[in-house]
Formats: structure tokens, sequence, C-alpha cells
């Protein structure tokens, strides 16, 4: 080990050589088997004399011009700066976090200005921690940060910045003002309430939904959607893209592309965007303008599922509706299927009541109308009868004022012809005799025609009042069966609906939610606790769990 003197000036340069420090004897030493030329100037006396002579060289050698740089660096940026950067590229080694920051001229995609190397070691971890704790963000590609860095220069790795500091402040507020510029600019579009607009859809019949593949969301989203697909209630088409990294964004607005347009197909009730799961610092590849711009022209309304209560991406709010988890997205939609299931099932009773009552008021008006027949056509027989039996009578008076006329008639010939020519009394009554005979034969014949005619039209009106009252009891017959078949229909429909009701009821009842993995907090009373102030107030709660139950005592927590 060699022993140098280095002026306090010169110690990066020195140490940027491979001088090393000596913090017992407080001062700098050439290291065993490093060559002592290049620190020629620095050392002792006695030292240099027995440095062999060499020939003059031109130039100086690499290593002392990086030094020299190493110094001048040193000088120029003697303490560390805040500086802001965006992190182009991230990478952990050994514990330490290697990140390239760059800077762009007039915002995220204008031209490259500047590059470089940033380094947090192991020992500044707690800073990183403490970044993410207090943004909810992590560091990631393409974020912006405001850190505290101090240059160094290495001979061998070149410049390079080392952060001992983070300011969560700078990135929470450039996170803010991204998603205000990018409002901003939809709503000069006009188009930032498009889809907020829309009216929520009342039914749910057939659903669209974009998700990462693999996602832990959509595992919880198709736990209870591929039931309702399978009870034949919804039905739900899936579309895949990426929602993390550079393409994220593009692969989103294809995919609600490609799926408004089969919606011109196939209509659908609502359009789902469901992420879950993922890092919190993925979040900002999703407040993308273009992005953002497809969800508000979107011709259905978008319902978003990104799986963070406490953040909000633009897309949550230029959507027709924001949930926190894709779970509560299904949720929803289940909650409305069985509100009209529940609706459908008292439309159901209101039916089957009022198809009821009709029947039964169908049922007494054919009666009444039946009665009515029969009594008209009673009137009618009794009527017609009536009628018949005048005209006999008419008939017969008739034929009797007709006899006695002809019986005057004769005895005034009689007497006219006694007046006359007795020769002619005898011929006269001889004629007379014929005349009476034949009207009487004439009278008779004309009577017993006419009750022939009345007998015929009596037996007409009783065939035309049986024919309708048959026509009547027909058609009162047909009125009844049609109407139970009917009824039949419709109550063998509204029971369908209500067993579909109770599957779904009961497959996402109390005891499904248990089997999938939740726990049932209850007092004493069995009643569901649903609050940790509810909880507090208990003296003991019993949990329930997939595989039994289990009595504890809550603790107030201090």
């Amino acid at each position: 080990m060699t022993q140098l003197n280095v002026p306090f000036q010169e110690k990066e340069a020195a140490k940027a050589l491979g001088a090393r420090w000596n913090p017992a004897a407080r001062q700098w030493y050439v290291p065993e088997g490093v060559s002592l030329e290049p620190f020629s100037k620095w050392l002792p006396a006695e030292v240099a004399q027995t440095l062999p002579d060499v020939l003059p060289t031109p130039g100086i050698g690499l290593t002392e011009y990086l030094a020299r740089l190493s110094a001048a660096v040193a000088k120029a940026a003697p303490k560390p700066e805040w500086v802001r950067v965006e992190v182009s590229e991230l990478r952990e080694r050994n514990g330490s976090v290697y990140l390239q920051f760059v800077e762009h001229a007039g915002g995220d995609r204008g031209t490259l200005m500047s590059k470089a190397t940033g380094v947090i070691w192991e020992s500044h971890k707690a800073v990183v921690e403490r970044f993410c704790r207090e943004t909810g963000a992590s560091l990631a590609a393409g974020i912006k940060l405001l850190v505290e860095v101090q240059a160094k220069f290495d001979t061998k790795f070149g410049v390079s910045l080392i952060v001992s500091n983070i300011d969560p402040a700078y990135t929470l507020g450039d996170m803010a003002a991204k998603l205000r510029k990018i409002e901003q600019t939809l709503r000069a579009e006009g188009v930032f309430e498009l889809n907020r607009q829309k009216a929520p859809p009342t039914e749910f019949t057939r659903v669209l939904v974009i998700a990462p593949v693999g996602a832990a969301g959509l595992g919880d989203f198709r736990r209870d959607a591929d039931r309702l697909q399978e009870l034949g209630l919804v039905h739900f088409e899936y579309f895949e893209a990426l929602f993390q990294g550079e393409r994220a964004p593009g692969e989103i607005r294809d995919q609600i592309r490609i799926a408004t347009e089969y919606a011109i197909i196939k209509p659908a009730d609502a359009l789902v965007i469901i992420r879950g799961g993922g890092a919190v610092s993925d979040l900002h590849w999703l407040n993308d303008e273009d992005l953002a711009r497809a969800v508000c022209t979107a011709t259905i309304p978008v319902f978003t599922g990104i799986g963070h209560e406490r953040d909000e991406t633009i897309l949550d709010r230029v959507a027709a509706r924001r949930f926190d988890t894709p779970s509560k997205v299904i949720g929803h939609i289940a909650q409305r299927v069985i509100a009209n299931a529940t609706e459908a099932q008292d439309h159901y009773r209101t039916i089957c009541g009022q198809a009821q009552r009709q029947l039964d008021l169908a049922a007494e008006m054919s009666l009444r109308y039946i009665e009515q027949v029969r009594a008209g056509t009673s009137h009618q027989i009794d009527l017609q009868a009536d009628r018949a039996m005048a005209w006999h009578a008419a008939v017969t008076t008739g034929a009797g004022n007709l006899v006695e006329q002809m019986a005057q008639t004769t005895a005034h010939l009689s007497e006219a012809i006694g007046q006359g020519a007795k020769s002619k009394l005898e011929a006269a009554d001889q004629r007379a005799a014929r005349q009476y005979s034949e009207i009487r034969e004439t009278a008779s014949r004309r009577l017993t025609e006419e009750c022939h005619r009345a007998e015929t039209l009596h037996r007409t009106v009783l065939q035309l009042a049986n024919q309708i009252i048959d026509q009547v009891a027909g058609h009162a017959d047909d009125s009844v069966r049609v109407t139970r078949e009917r009824v039949s229909v419709r109550i063998e429909r509204a029971a369908e609906q209500a067993r579909s009701l109770i599957e779904i009821t009961l497959g996402l009842g109390p005891a499904a939610t248990v089997q999938r993995g939740y726990v049932i907090a209850r007092d004493q009373a069995g009643n569901v606790v649903t609050s940790q102030t509810r909880a507090a107030q208990q003296k003991i709660l019993e949990l329930e769990f997939r595989d039994g139950r289990v009595t504890v005592t809550p603790v107030q927590e201090q």
C-alpha cells in the first residue's frame, strides 16, 4: 500500500484513478497491485525517485482525462439538486433500482432532449416505499418524478444520478394535471358527457366485456356471470386486450370499436371495461386522451370496474357508470336481473288473478246469454203461435161470413125466382144447391190450407230457435276453451320465470357467498353484522365459515 499526498480539491481525480481513502490515517493510498504511474504527481519524493524512467508520450491517458472530468463534475454539482425527470426504463438488481431518466420537448410526445442513468441504492429503498405508500402508485415506465440526485462520474460507467429522495406531491400533481387536461379537451370537443348521459339499462340480456387475459378481477366477474348465462338470463361476449404497457391504450380502443360494431349486429345493453388485480402504477396507461374519447363516443352505455377504490382514471370519469371493482359490476347486473324477475313474478300473479276474474266473468256472461236466448226464443215461439191461432180464427170467421153471405144471396135469388116463372124454379134451386155445395167445399179447403201453413210456420220457428240456442252454446264453449288455453300458457311461462328467479336467488344467497370463501358475522340474536361499529358493540360474535362456525369476542383497538 503506497500513501499519496492528495490536495482536497484533487481528491475526486485521485479517486477516479483508483485511489482509496484510509480514514484511520486520514490519507489517500494506492491499493496493492495497482500501477503507481497515474499517481506520480501525488507520490512522496522518495517513492517517485524509484519509478523507472520512461520516454515521454504525447497527450494524456484516458483514465487521467476521465479523472479530470470526474473532478469537473464534482465541482459543477457539489451538492444534491431536485430535478424533474420521466422514467423510460426500470430494472432491479441486487436490491438496487436502476432507472433511465428522459426529458422530451413539448410534453410526453415531443422530441427526446436528454437521457441519463439513475440509481437508487438498496440503502435508500425506504424512499421508494414511502413514495408508493403516499401516492398509491409504484415506480414504472412512463411515470414523472421530482427526484433529489447527486451527479457522480465513474471512469468505467460514466455519469450516474444517485437518487436520495423522491417528492410524492409532484407525481400526484402531474397525474391530476394530466387528467384535467384530457377532461378540458374532451369538454371543448363536446364529447365528455355523451356516454355519461346515456340512459342506464333497465334490463340486461346481452353484455359485452373488455378485459385482460387471466386477470384476477375477470375471474371474480365470470364466477357470477357464467351462472347467469347458464340460466339463460344474460349472454356475455368477451373481448381481450392488454391493460399495461405502451400498447394498452391502442388495444383497448380497437376492442371498443370491434365491440360497438358487434352491437350493431347483435344489440347489447352495456359495454363493461374491467381490470382488477394489477399494480396501481399500471393505471396511468389508461389515462389516454384517445382512449377516453373512444369511451365517450361509444354507442352503448359503458361500465368501468378498474379495480381500485381510491384511484380514478379518466375512463371512470367519462363512462356512464363507474364501479370500484369487477365484482361490483356483475353484482349490479345480477341485482337488476333479480329485480326484473321479482317484478315479473308480481306481474304473473296479477295476470293470473285478472285471467281468473275474466274467466269467471266470461262463464257468467255465457250462462246469462244462454238464458236470454232461451227466454227470447220461447217468447218468439209463443208470439208466432198466437199469430197462427189468430190467423186460424180469422180464416174460420171469414169462411163463416162467406157462407152466410152466400146463403143470404141464395135466399134473395130464391125469392126472385119465386116471383119469376115456375119453370125456372127447379133449375134455380138446383143451381143454388150446387153453388152452396161449392162454396162450402171452397171454404173448407181454404181453412185446411191455412191450418197447414200455420203448423208449418210453427215448426220452422221452433227449428230456428233450437239452431240459435245451439250456436250460442257452441260460441260460449269456444270462448271458455280459448280463455282457458291462454291462461294455461301464461301460467306456464310465469312458473318458468319463477323457477329461474329461485335458482338465481339460491345461487346469490348467503350460503353460496360462504361457499365462495367469504365469512358471515352474526350477533347473539342471529342478525348479520355488516359494519365495524356494530361489531365493536357486541360482546360475542359468531363467524360462519365454509366448513363450520366459531364464536369470538371482539376486542376494541386502542
